[in-house]
């Protein structure tokens, strides 16, 4: 697993590159000295696929199975309301039960506490895996459904999760937004989840994918003209950020000296900080936003990247980050084999100490995540030990299609640096 270049001890240094649009923003998990909030450097690369000339002109004749081909398909701002559509086609609501995993991403949670529905959590494994036996265990009438997630893009067992809601007579809601791709991807579920910002370039967008008749009297609003035109700034200026499209940057800069501005007329990318600390934290679903499409252009840039293209660069650039980052003392990664089948979605790593480390990491401006970092109140030990293990150690790095080489080998050697000389 570990390359020769690392063996030697020769790494990429951790110094990050600045440049003008790049700003700080506030940590989502740490403090400053006197505890209140502290500003970190924005990632150096990109998280998630930005717009580029290179991504639009690649193309694949290799197919890719996808979610979308496994029933009528529709595109929502965010995953969060696909969810909260699906579980109104299933008529949930007060006083019903939806099974999730202890290990989850809140965005899951908010749609069914938003229904009045309560969440009830299984256990998984260390490989993320469903507890099948512990989720029989917490069936009652009341359960309507039971949600699954292929984390990382790492498939759960799909056969037996439709056995399971078979035999119970509940819905599988098939959560995909982690895994637009892959052999059985959306294949087992009654309603899948997508999303489609964490695998195409655009400014955002959810999909839900079902065969259920209801799905077709859903009627979504349109955008309209200015949410295209702000979604394209959007997306342009998030690409200068790191140095794409840099033909456009002399025009941009130009407008914002006639603005006044010194600075990019978008805030900064909301997805850097995905979760608010429990305390923080409200439910962030919104039911006038239920309904609303994707933009025009989030559309066309959805459909006009390559799936060959973005299946093969990721697994590409997984391999090369793994490769690259290699194994130490308290630092291993989760999936260290990535199957013929598997388009990851981000690279998962267990590292011991990782809050105390967490914040030279974060100074570090990596491109990083925290799955599962923020449980929900009421998850612990006693729910399920190796969830709040995850929250603890567990953290995934960037390597989409659009990171170059320079970029990962930049994210592997300070992320590598970091973990061995702290721990």
């Amino acid at each position: 697993m570990v390359n020769a270049a690392i063996e030697r001890g020769q790494s990429v240094p951790v110094k990050a590159r600045r440049n003008r649009r790049l700003g700080t923003i506030a940590s989502a998990t740490t403090k400053d000295a006197a505890g209140g909030e502290r500003l970190i450097p924005e990632p150096q690369e990109p998280l998630f696929p930005i717009l580029s000339l290179k991504g639009l002109l690649a193309r694949s004749a290799t197919k890719v199975p996808s979610i979308a081909e496994h029933g009528d398909f529709i595109e929502l701002i965010a995953g969060r309301y696909a969810i909260g559509i699906a579980l109104d086609l299933l008529g949930v609501g007060i006083s019903d039960e939806v099974l999730v995993p202890a290990c989850h991403c809140t965005a899951m949670i908010d749609p069914i506490v938003a229904k009045g529905a309560t969440p009830v959590f299984y256990k998984i494994d260390r490989l993320l895996n469903v507890d099948i036996a512990d989720a029989s265990s917490k069936v009652t009438p009341k359960t309507k459904a039971i949600m699954a997630s292929h984390m990382f893009g790492f498939p759960q067992d799909g056969p037996a999760l439709r056995s399971f809601a078979d035999q119970h007579g509940v819905a599988l809601i098939e959560d995909c937004a982690h895994a637009f791709f892959g052999d059985g991807m959306g294949t087992y579920g009654d309603f899948v989840i997508g999303s489609g910002r964490k695998f195409f370039p655009i400014a955002q967008g959810g999909c839900l994918v079902t065969r259920h008749p209801g799905l077709r009297d859903v009627k979504l609003q349109s955008r309209g003209l200015v949410a295209n035109l702000r979604d394209a700034l959007t997306l342009i200026e998030r690409s200068l950020k790191f140095g794409r499209l840099w033909l456009l940057d002399p025009p941009l800069m130009l407008l914002e000296r006639l603005r006044g501005k010194g600075k990019p007329t978008t805030e900064p990318d909301d997805s850097l900080n995905p979760e608010p600390a429990p305390e923080e934290r409200e439910i962030d679903y919104f039911p006038d936003e239920e309904h609303i499409g994707i933009s025009g252009l989030s559309k066309i840039l959805w459909r006009m990247t390559s799936p060959g293209w973005v299946a093969r660069k990721r697994r590409e650039n997984y391999r090369k980050l793994l490769d690259l980052v290699g194994e130490g003392p308290g630092l291993r990664p989760l999936f260290p084999d990535l199957p013929d089948t598997v388009v990851p979605f981000m690279a998962a790593f267990w590292v011991d100490r990782l809050e105390e480390i967490f914040p030279s990491l974060e100074d570090a401006a990596l491109p990083m995540q925290r799955y599962g970092q923020f449980l929900w109140e009421g998850v612990d030990e006693t729910v399920c030990p190796v969830s709040v293990d995850m929250s603890k150690h567990l953290i995934q790095l960037a390597c989409h299609q659009d990171l170059t080489d320079t970029e990962l080998r930049r994210i592997a050697g300070a992320f590598r640096e970091i973990v061995l000389r702290e721990n």
